[in-house]
């Protein structure tokens, strides 16, 4: 059973370019978490269309060259048989029972088939322990997080490693759980990831 969810996992983010990170071939759709340049898929071949949520689109001058799509924050939309509800502050709030008024990206959660994922592009020192809530609240086959190296003066980190001992922390007791467990390199390549995707550069 284990293998076959892992299957449907792999064939899903296959497919999906997620901002400019890929796990393989992607050809349904590119996926934005945050508008800014180290994120946006512009100068790379992307598949399309480019779906964004409000707050985190890409620059809207570059949008009108593309099929893009918008979907608004807790709305569900299906793509190429992939279910996607971006959660920002707002829902967040909602499912948590918090005031929660900005996340440095949008958490993207895909459902296809029998299996989901959910697509963290970038984390907050702060955001980890949000984060941790939520999985407790939702039941994930799959995390894509970000992984980081020392960080100075950035992401709410008091000292370099912290942000990278919450993250591999987090990624470890969900590993536990039984849930598979992807990085995107931010640049690092860290050991607790099942796969690391492919950054792909301008």
């Amino acid at each position: 059973m284990a293998e076959s969810k892992r299957d449907e996992i792999e064939k899903l983010l296959a497919e999906i370019q997620f901002d400019r990170w890929i796990f393989g071939f992607p050809t349904w759709f590119t996926v934005v978490s945050r508008g800014h340049r180290d994120h946006d898929p512009f100068g790379t071949s992307f598949p399309q269309p480019l779906v964004f949520s409000l707050n985190y689109r890409p620059r809207w001058r570059r949008l009108e060259h593309v099929e893009a799509v918008y979907i608004g924050e807790g709305v569900t939309r299906k793509i190429k048989g992939v279910r996607l509800t971006p959660i920002g502050p707002r829902v967040l709030s909602q499912i948590l029972n918090t005031n929660i008024h900005w996340l440095h990206a949008c958490w993207w959660l895909l459902r296809y088939k029998k299996v989901s994922a959910l697509f963290i592009g970038e984390l907050d020192v702060g955001e980890v322990g949000f984060l941790k809530k939520l999985l407790e609240r939702i039941r994930c086959d799959a995390l894509l997080l970000p992984a980081y190296g020392g960080i100075r003066s950035a992401h709410g980190a008091t000292e370099p490693m912290e942000l990278s001992r919450l993250i591999e922390n987090l990624a470890l007791e969900e590993k536990g759980k039984g849930t598979f467990i992807y990085a995107l390199p931010h640049p690092v390549s860290p050991s607790w990831a099942e796969r690391c995707a492919v950054l792909l550069t301008p």
